[in-house]
């Protein structure tokens, strides 16, 4: 991931590494980590900490369950031409 490779550049700590991903959050994104922030300060939700804690709850919120199975799909029909992958 790219940004796993900015992190390791500058060897940023767990708190700068969740500010500088989040300042990449648009839409939906950005006003789904506002309200995350929010919730923490009104200790309704446990605080994110860590890259690792952020990935999570990134994925849970916004990865569909069937993704995986998904690509694991369109590769096995992946096809160039009138052949298969295989």
């Amino acid at each position: 991931m790219k940004v796993e490779q900015v992190f390791a550049c500058y060897n940023y700590n767990e708190e700068k590494k969740i500010k500088f991903a989040s300042l990449e959050f648009e839409g939906y994104a950005l006003a789904w980590w506002n309200q995350v922030r929010s919730d923490v300060e009104r200790m309704r939700r446990p605080s994110i900490n860590t890259w690792q804690d952020i990935k999570i709850v990134l994925r849970k919120t916004f990865v569909s369950s069937y993704y995986g199975r998904d690509l694991h799909n369109k590769l096995q029909r992946l096809t160039q031409g009138n052949k298969s992958m295989d």
